[in-house]
């Protein structure tokens, strides 16, 4: 089963965004895929994540988010 263990919620919200206190390990859920949280852009209520799972050399190759698009994996 894709993400055993995890708790479901509905897409984010821009007030949930500003709420959340982000820390390491954290985890979303993106397209039905899940995936680790690299980075947050607080100003532009972005995440940034990973969608080819290579390895990251340059934030460069991270894919931002919208806030609203994603799914955060409690």
């Amino acid at each position: 089963m894709l993400c055993d263990g995890f708790k479901f919620t509905n897409k984010m919200t821009i007030q949930e965004f500003d709420n959340t206190g982000f820390t390491g390990n954290m985890r979303c859920l993106y397209k039905g895929k899940e995936y680790p949280i690299y980075s947050v852009d607080f100003e532009e209520r972005l995440i940034a994540i990973n969608e080819t799972n290579q390895e990251v050399t340059d934030y460069m190759q991270l894919d931002w988010k919208r806030c609203e698009n994603i799914t955060l994996l409690e």
